[in-house]
């Protein structure tokens, strides 16, 4: 049998200190979710009232049922679903693309390149400037209006340079030496080490794609059908949000 460690009175009041605000902190966290989900099975003149929802008040599924029979609300949520995977795809791609040659040694004008990039992360055009692009490309009223205007970030793509920069010189050389091209380099050797890194900015990508609702407010209404249009149907936000 192990021996049993004695506790002073100190410890034991600062354990239960510990525990206390851990359980307090555990429960700030959790409750408004609960909250949320209680006051959404409750009545909706008792949900009116107010106040602490720790159980539900008359619950009914009336609200989902209401939900659950418009067609707008598969849209929105279709809609949010293709943006974070196609965007978050299409970012960590282009991100990689990116980083991977900045990171090389033997690449000219690096430099130049990074302040480039470092550049758009001083200073933002603004909204009325991103619409002008978007509508100069063409790209208005469509499913990639949302995704290219902010479809890679400096601050990610530093992360994987940095990352890209600790691969041994050795073990591309040796690459090389076997007759492999860069894109070989890049997809067979530097991802798969690195894919700690591509996971943390893949989640970095895809919460952004997934709570970003600005950019679909640069879709105009016009007379042709859209997927812009269906969703701006909905008073409230998109799903996700």
């Amino acid at each position: 049998m192990g021996m049993k460690i004695k506790r002073t009175m100190g410890e034991r009041v600062g354990h239960g200190i510990i525990i206390f605000l851990l359980t307090l902190f555990a429960f700030a966290c959790i409750y408004p979710f609960w909250h949320v989900l209680m006051y959404s099975i409750s009545d909706s003149r008792e949900a009116m009232t107010g106040g602490l929802f720790l159980v539900p008040r008359r619950p009914t599924s009336l609200s989902y049922s209401m939900i659950f029979k418009t067609r707008q609300i598969y849209v929105a949520y279709s809609n949010t679903i293709l943006r974070t995977l196609f965007g978050t795809l299409l970012s960590v791609l282009l991100t990689a693309l990116t980083a991977f040659p900045l990171s090389l040694k033997s690449m000219r004008g690096t430099s130049v390149f990074f302040m480039m990039i470092f550049f758009t992360m001083l200073f933002n055009g603004g909204l009325i400037s991103t619409f002008l692009v978007v509508q100069a490309l063409g790209l208005l009223d469509t499913f990639l209006t949302p995704i290219l205007p902010n479809v890679m970030s400096a601050y990610n793509m530093f992360i994987l340079r940095n990352y890209f920069q600790q691969l041994p010189e050795s073990l591309e050389e040796s690459a090389y030496n076997d007759g492999a091209n860069p894109f070989i380099v890049l997809f067979r050797i530097t991802l798969p080490i690195w894919a700690p890194s591509l996971a943390a900015v893949a989640m970095f990508y895809g919460i952004a794609n997934w709570n970003s609702d600005l950019e679909w407010l640069l879709q105009p209404r016009c007379s042709r059908p859209s997927m812009h249009r269906k969703t701006r149907r909905l008073p409230g936000k998109r799903p996700g949000l």
